[in-house]
């Protein structure tokens, strides 16, 4: 080329060079030739090895070229101008897919023909016909057999028999056979025009789709439905709102349009598109055609010029059919929740929605505080945060002693609530009340969402904060613009009839920058992943310090709270730990069971006696409040131990009542493994825990022997609970909701293991039965659930023998009927002399319970006998699927006179 030129130049002859800058045949205007017969079409590259490529680089040859013009030019050539700057953008990532047939109804209306009708002679663009872009013609067909075009495909068609790809029909490949099949079929074939011959003799043969007839074994198809499908603007803004859109599937269907996001951070610059692991297709930027893609080359990217972008997101959100509850699910399937509960409302539709559609279970209820309770169950068995949604005003405020109760019981537990509108906060709309006042009490962390962008990074900062230092509920505010798709928000909040003049003007200006703000970047490419979750740890100065007490404790004892049993250390580790340790437990709340049912080391009885004998007391997870007498239980002359993750909670009462020789802001479960590790070789005494447990033996006896007693009329309580806990199945969950029958049976029911305790808490909440016995049985179908209820306490969550039928969790309740709120009443009728509000009625539960589709059953003294029957049959009842109810009535007895009910 060079030589060439030069040779030109030299006469002082001008010169002009095809092509000196490269260009792009941008959408479908790429083009074809014809040569000899062979239809061949063009790539979207229009630079024909030009000095300066498409995007307006220098190449190799235009430095060469520019050397020789210098050689024929007496004054120094002009510096050579920058080049236009470009962007490395992050990857797409395809959030959304539509199937091909699900986007035919978003076409103009299909043409019925008898023949096959070429493109151009379509009735569609006001008769114009078509002149770019696909169509699909279908037909029906009864047989299989040689399907051949007659070289009537212009230019290259898909074929499908059921709408399930057989084969491709172009220039090369004029016929295939179709598969036989039963009855008739559709027969479909999508005809790409692949670029128009612009110059030479076969500018008159431009005819496109199917030019003329198909044959299927030498018979002409006959009445055809035929879609135009020029991915014109009016087409895709419809298949844009389009509201069928969908995640895309691990397998998606094809041919299918697909949507993602390119987020543009400041001022837009060229860029090259490329599609590695895509075959053919059509790329659209903001509703724009860039142009054709095809993997088979020699084009591998596609040329996208800055002005096409803009800053932000760069596909039209105000078309966009995503909405916030996607952002809200998709990070909830990230950090691997399983189950959202919930009652149901129209300002948190999208979440449920979004949940159900990625695989999180949506799990509904009949009571907020059930939905809540169930969450709760799900973080303390899960080891992950419990999740519940409910709707604005209400339906939270429902939630608030559920809420109190997770975080008095440590539990990492998510709230969603709904609320109004950005704009009609504080203006009287529907359910519009200050929220986060309501629980920034609550709560370790609140936040109310103002734009789509920010729901991603508030969900994961929650979650992360809710199982950091000690566990707690967090809440998140939802205003419903931020849940729904952009077009439903704009269609609410739009100015129908704004005022006149520059106030009306001022208006419309203010909704619709609002409008845009709360969706600006509303569907760029997020991280959903899980953020660090920090949990505080004693140092090695601390836990060398606690061996050395140990070591040298005669009669120690270890006091297991709760928080033992939190994440990350696994529950049988912190067994073997203590069972390595050899000290006597007393297990309390979610540590019930932690040493399984007859452990010698677990000491259920005499603790206060226990106590005053210890000299060194280890409290794991445990607190000084009223359980322990605020501290007065405690020897002074004891060493005391104290770990617990929140350091109110660690020194509550110590300026009182006791005093911690080692007080460690750390995690109970690590803790242990660290002690027991470094007291590898050392065993407790064993004359002490043997004496305890020989305590422990005799007190039970005497238990026992109350549970043999006649009560004046109906069943002995003691007797009942003896009877389910030698009946019950060893994989057993027990949920205790209640007060005097549930007190009973803490002191009776031995859980079988670790994590098969559930009871609220401190905060000594009912009705946590319906909700916790919940979640237990979503989170191990195969095990057990027993809810052991107070007559009083069932009447809070009842209801849910719905839930369990509906969502098919049987579970078995144990109703200690007595007609009383009997642990008031031990108090206040010797105390004030008067039973008022204390009596109830020996109401029909099991008929409430059969009523719900449970099984329910009456048990009174006439059944005593027949009570492991009985009790064997319920067992077998929800092994079939069905909860059961048994509505035992109960008489008085003495055993748990003195204990406290204020």
């Amino acid at each position: 080329m060079l030589a060439v030129v030069s040779q030109i130049l030299e006469p002082g002859v001008s010169i002009n060079l095809y092509m000196f800058h490269g260009g792009t045949s941008f959408g479908f205007m790429n083009g074809a030739v014809a040569n000899l017969g062979t239809y061949k079409p063009q790539v979207g590259s229009y630079d024909y090895d030009a000095p300066l490529s498409e995007a307006g680089d220098y190449t190799t040859k235009y430095q060469l070229l520019r050397n020789l013009f210098s050689q024929f030019h007496s004054e120094k050539l002009p510096e050579v101008p920058s080049l236009q700057a470009r962007r490395v953008y992050e990857p797409v990532i395809i959030q959304q897919h539509l199937s091909l047939w699900e986007s035919l109804q978003f076409t103009e209306k299909p043409l019925k023909s008898e023949e096959p009708v070429n493109m151009e002679n379509l009735p569609v663009n006001s008769n114009n016909g078509q002149s770019y872009g696909y169509t699909l013609y279908e037909t029906t067909i009864s047989r299989g057999g040689l399907l051949n075009s007659k070289k009537n495909v212009k230019d290259r068609a898909l074929v499908f028999v059921d709408r399930h790809f057989v084969g491709v029909l172009d220039y090369k490949s004029v016929e295939f056979a179709l598969p036989d099949g039963k009855g008739e079929r559709t027969l479909s074939l999508l005809v790409e025009n692949c670029g128009r011959v612009n110059y030479g003799k076969a500018l008159d043969d431009q005819r496109k789709g199917l030019v003329g007839d198909i044959v299927l074994n030498h018979v002409p198809l006959k009445d055809f439905t035929i879609y135009c499908l020029d991915m014109k603007p009016n087409f895709l803004k419809r298949l844009s709102a389009a509201s069928q859109w969908n995640s895309v599937p691990q397998k998606p269907s094809f041919p299918g349009f697909f949507q993602g996001m390119l987020y543009v951070d400041g001022h837009p610059r060229d860029t090259f598109i490329r599609l590695p692991g895509w075959s053919k297709g059509v790329v659209f930027i903001n509703g724009q055609n860039l142009g054709r893609h095809w993997s088979i080359g020699p084009q591998k990217t596609l040329y996208l010029p800055g002005p096409w972008l803009k800053s932000g997101n760069n596909q039209t959100e105000t078309q966009s059919p995503r909405h916030g509850g996607e952002s809200v699910a998709e990070v909830l399937r990230a950090h691997g929740v399983k189950f959202v509960f919930t009652l149901v409302g129209g300002h948190i539709s999208p979440i449920l929605v979004a949940c159900e559609k990625l695989g999180i279970r949506i799990v509904d209820t009949r009571h907020e505080a059930t939905a809540v309770f169930a969450a709760d169950a799900v973080a303390r068995l899960s080891g992950t945060v419990g999740v519940a949604a409910v709707t604005a005003g209400p339906g939270l405020t429902n939630t608030v002693t559920a809420v109190k109760n997770a975080q008095m019981a440590e539990s990492p537990l998510l709230l969603l609530g709904g609320a109004a509108a950005t704009l009609l906060q504080g203006r009287g709309a529907l359910q519009d009340i200050d929220q986060m006042s309501l629980f920034k009490p609550l709560c370790k962390f609140c936040a109310s969402v103002r734009s789509v962008k920010d729901i991603a990074i508030t969900v994961r900062k929650a979650l992360a904060i809710a199982q950091s230092g000690t566990p707690g509920p967090v809440f998140i505010e939802f205003p419903i613009d931020t849940l729904y798709p952009f077009h439903l928000v704009s269609k609410e909040f739009g100015v129908k009839n704004p005022p006149k003049g520059i106030m009306g003007k001022v208006v419309t200006w203010y909704l619709h920058n609002h409008l845009k703000n709360l969706f600006a970047g509303a569907w760029e490419t997020r991280d959903v992943s899980p953020l660090p979750v920090h949990i505080p740890q004693a140092t090695d100065n601390q836990v060398q310090k606690c061996i050395e007490l140990v070591s040298r404790a005669k009669k120690p004892v270890i006091l297991l709270g709760s928080q033992a049993t939190l994440p990350p250390t696994p529950t049988d580790d912190i067994r073997a730990a203590l069972e390595s340790l050899g000290i006597p437990c007393f297990l309390g709340g979610m540590s019930r069971g932690m040493l399984g049912r007859n452990s010698p080391l677990h000491i259920r009885q005499n603790r206060s006696d226990a106590l005053k004998e210890a000299d060194l007391v280890l409290l794991a997870g445990t607190v000084c409040d009223f359980r322990l007498s605020y501290g007065r239980v405690l020897n002074r002359r004891s060493r005391i131990i104290a770990v617990n993750r929140d350091k109110t909670q660690l020194l509550k009462n110590s300026d009182m009542f006791w005093k911690p020789t080692v007080a460690i802001q750390g995690d109970a479960g690590s803790f242990l493994l660290r002690l027991s590790k470094g007291l590898k070789g050392h065993t407790c005494p064993e004359d002490w825990p043997q004496s305890l447990k020989a305590g422990d033996v005799t007190k039970e006896k005497a238990n026992r022997r109350k549970a043999d007693e006649k009560t004046d009329r109906h069943l002995n309580p003691l007797s009942v609970l003896h009877r389910v806990d030698e009946l019950m199945a060893d994989d057993s969950i027990i949920v205790a909701d209640g007060g005097d029958f549930v007190g009973s049976a803490a002191y009776i029911m031995r859980p079988r293991g670790p994590l098969r305790w559930l009871d609220p808490g401190a905060f000594g909440t009912l009705g946590v039965g319906g909700g916790f016995a919940l979640g237990a049985k979503l989170c191990r179908p195969e095990s057990e659930v027993w809810i052991i209820y107070g007559d009083g306490s069932l009447g809070y969550s009842v209801a849910e023998f719905d839930t369990f039928t509906r969502h098919k969790t049987p579970v078995i309740a144990l109703v200690g009927n007595d007609a009383c709120w009997s642990q008031i009443a031990r108090e206040q009728v010797p105390i004030l002399g008067s039973n008022v509000a204390c009596g109830l009625a020996f109401t029909d539960y099991h008929i409430v319970a059969d009523g719900y589709g449970g099984k329910g059953t009456l048990i009174g003294r006439e059944d005593e006998d027949k009570l492991d029957g009985i009790i064997k049959e319920a067992q077998k009842e929800t092994r079939q699927g069905r909860a059961t109810l048994l509505n035992v009535l109960i008489g008085k007895t003495n055993f748990r006179e003195g204990s406290i009910s204020v």
